[in-house]
């Protein structure tokens, strides 16, 4: 009976203690996924999947879709202040997920310039993250916070897309100037570098 009872006890720890483990490793992917998915915040590159822009309500085009994302990624960048520095990407999940309890995982991120030595201070809760259909998606964003808000309502107001190149819907009018790449401001360099993988795109498709 004794042994019995210890063979049971060791087969429930057993069971406990993989449960423990699959759901620290279910965890951890949260935050890989979200950490993968920042390394397409540069706003020198086009992401597959556009997240909706919860400041914007507009009908996204896939072209709206990319302009909007341009502008969060250029207001992150700017609120962490790191227009112009390599920076480090760092991740804080604030929930511990838990199936059939928790469904949604908040995840908070900071830019971190790396060459500040300063607390790294996080945008809290900015991405929703959800296991659908047995694997993690970032699903949504939440733009709660007040300067990151105002920046990207400001830089939304101020960038002309159609600066160096406009689109319309199966045709592209390249506008004619000359780039003094010297007077250029850090915005306009980002500027122009989006519009041109944006014109390389349409040229793809």
């Amino acid at each position: 009976m004794i042994k019995h009872t210890v063979t049971v006890l060791i087969v429930v720890t057993l069971l406990i203690g993989l449960f423990i483990a699959s759901l620290l490793g279910e965890n951890h992917k949260i935050e890989a996924l979200v950490n993968e998915y920042t390394k397409q915040l540069t706003i020198d590159n086009l992401p597959d999947e556009c997240l909706s822009i919860p400041l914007i309500e507009i009908k996204q085009t896939r072209e709206q879709c990319l302009n909007n994302n341009f502008i969060v990624n250029l207001s992150l960048l700017e609120y962490f202040g790191v227009l112009q520095d390599d920076f480090t990407v760092h991740i804080r999940r604030e929930q511990f997920w838990i199936p059939f309890v928790v469904d949604e995982v908040n995840v908070s991120i900071a830019l971190k310039s790396d060459k500040n030595t300063d607390e790294v201070v996080f945008i809290k809760n900015l991405f929703q993250v959800n296991r659908i259909d047995g694997h993690w998606e970032v699903s949504s964003m939440a733009i709660n916070e007040e300067r990151f808000k105002a920046l990207i309502v400001l830089n939304q107001q101020n960038m002309n897309f159609e600066k160096y190149i406009k689109f319309n819907e199966n045709n592209v009018e390249l506008n004619a100037q000359t780039l003094n790449l010297t007077d250029l401001t850090t915005k306009e360099r980002y500027l122009v570098k989006f519009s041109t993988n944006k014109f390389l795109e349409y040229l793809a498709n």
